[in-house]
């Protein structure tokens, strides 16, 4: 950016304007006509003006004499870049002014300059720049990490002879067709959106131009989703009572804390022992990053299974669920002890559908769940009118085996290999 330096000599004032370190320009009018003398110093360049201004005060009184509107003229020539005429200068600020406001001008300018199309820019091929985006996503769980590499490994393989700039949506149409392995429209439309935050990131830092990505123009599949599920009270029994303990208990949390599956690889023991000492499990944002931070009033009965199984497991510590590492699995397991068909989004609907039967306030739920009043007025209320508060009270009074009266234990399964870890279709997407 040009430095202006003000010269006063003999009562005539002038400007010198540094352009860069060995360049001084000094505009000399005392001719009549404008020229620009330049100096590679200051000490030489304030000579110079000195000497213009000597001359101006000697000889031209009259540019002293100029009125204010005059002055402004001679001022405003002084200030022009070299070459171009006022005349020229007036056209540009008239046509810029029927476009935007005055003082817009400049901020204008300075965002064409930012994000013009043509902008120049860095390639650079989709592993590297998958490796720099990676690199600093510091912040993710180990299950996004994994399918965020996952996705993009696809992606930079596919793409590896091509730079970011050179991949067209035709081009990702192209790869996506031929990707048979995700058949799903969910994953599908999850991949897109990874490539799609990898270009954000890209533009962010120049590796590609401004507006350039192909997944941005690609429409996200629709997802037909099955309606949730509710569990009966007595298919609840059959489920935590066919389980092992570090199973069941985070079962009772799913089912009776309004909990979301993310909810339940987050939590710790320490949350659940600080929940029995005030009541209340307290859910950070850390915890539930969908909605934040909140406060679920535990229920007599769930109150009872973290009791039951601290009694059992008196040094329990770390992660409540022991497979918070692959979280998806968890529903796999329970099916295949439990041998209980799995419904969709159940454990966490179910525990709202109760709710609302035993006549809880729709505020109470949804602060509980973590919802707003639309979603539980919409999702929830009045979904199934067959479920009574006679249902509710049975559900909510299912306690651990230990307690429980009357309670015919489930056979436990025979000793044989469970099936390879794999996705079940239709299990548990986030509620």
């Amino acid at each position: 950016m040009n430095t202006k330096i003000k010269v006063r000599h003999q009562g005539i004032a002038l400007e010198i304007t540094k352009e860069k370190e060995n360049r001084f320009v000094i505009p000399d009018y005392s001719s009549g006509k404008r020229v620009r003398h330049v100096r590679a110093n200051l000490a030489s360049a304030k000579e110079k003006a000195e000497e213009i201004c000597a001359v101006l005060a000697a000889g031209k009184k009259d540019l002293l004499d100029l009125s204010p509107f005059e002055s402004e003229i001679f001022a405003a020539m002084n200030a022009l870049p070299c070459g171009m005429r006022l005349g020229r200068v007036v056209d540009i600020v008239r046509d810029c002014c029927q476009m935007v406001d005055p003082d817009e001008i400049l901020p204008a300018c300075r965002f064409w300059k930012d994000h013009r199309p043509d902008k120049k820019f860095t390639p650079k091929r989709p592993g590297e720049a998958t490796s720099d985006y990676m690199s600093r996503r510091g912040r993710l769980s180990d299950r996004r990490r994994s399918a965020l590499e996952s996705y993009l490994k696809a992606f930079t393989g596919h793409f590896s002879n091509k730079t970011l700039d050179q991949i067209s949506t035709a081009d990702l149409k192209d790869f996506f067709d031929g990707k048979t392995s995700w058949k799903s429209a969910k994953t599908r439309n999850e991949v897109k959106s990874a490539i799609g935050l990898l270009y954000d990131d890209a533009a962010e830092r120049g590796y590609v131009g401004k507006g350039h990505n192909p997944a941005r123009e690609i429409k996200p599949e629709k997802i037909n989703r099955a309606a949730p599920g509710v569990f009966m009270p007595n298919q609840v029994r059959q489920i935590l009572y066919s389980l092992e303990d570090t199973l069941s208990l985070p079962m009772a949390l799913w089912f009776f804390g309004c909990l979301r599956k993310e909810n339940l690889a987050r939590l710790t023991w320490a949350d659940l022992r600080a929940a029995m000492q005030t009541g209340f499990l307290k859910i950070s944002a850390d915890v539930d990053r969908k909605t934040g931070a909140r406060a679920v009033a535990l229920e007599p009965n769930l109150r009872a299974w973290i009791a039951w199984y601290l009694a059992r497991h008196p040094d329990a510590s770390g992660a409540v669920l022991p497979y918070a590492s692959n979280i998806d699995n968890l529903t796999r397991k329970v099916v295949y002890r439990s041998k209980v068909l799995w419904l969709i989004n159940a454990p966490r609907h179910t525990c709202i559908t109760m709710r609302i039967a035993r006549g809880d306030t729709v505020q109470a739920i949804a602060k509980a769940a973590g919802n707003s009043l639309s979603q539980i007025q919409r999702s929830y209320w009045n979904k199934d009118e067959s479920i009574t508060a006679e249902t509710a009270a049975e559900y909510f009074g299912i306690l651990p085996p230990a307690q429980a009266e009357n309670v015919v234990q489930m056979p436990t399964p025979k000793a044989v290999a469970e099936p390879a870890a794999r996705p079940v279709a239709g299990m548990i997407p986030s509620s």
